[in-house]
């Protein structure tokens, strides 16, 4: 397998419907001292739904019992965060994020990698 870098600077955006893809942080994997070490960082991704409301810090539970989907649902609705970097990136995932528009509590699902 072969990887490329990204063309371009962050913020990559690729615009789509229903979801836009932003590319906050660029991951990398670079060669590192002697030997077989690398360096290596993951990307950072925020899914936008198009039809994003104003933001907003608070957001309501789903209400009624639809469980799982219902909430998966609901969560779908905000903005998501697709990995969210180390702890030496937070400042930069902060901003990042402001860039956008979006404060940390208008996340509404973070997806793990």
């Amino acid at each position: 397998m072969r990887t490329e870098p990204l063309c371009g600077a962050s913020p990559l955006l690729v615009p789509g419907d229903p979801y836009s893809v932003v590319v906050l942080l660029q991951g990398y994997a670079e060669p590192e001292g002697v030997g077989d070490a690398v360096r290596a960082d993951g990307s950072v991704t925020l899914v936008l739904p198009q039809t994003r409301g104003p933001a907003s810090s608070h957001r309501e539970s789903p209400r009624g019992s639809g469980g799982a989907e219902a909430a998966l649902e609901e969560a779908a609705r905000g903005p998501i965060l697709v990995d969210t970097g180390g702890p030496w990136a937070r400042e930069a995932l902060l901003g990042a994020l402001a860039g956008q528009g979006v404060a940390p509590g208008d996340v509404t699902l973070v997806v793990g990698t």
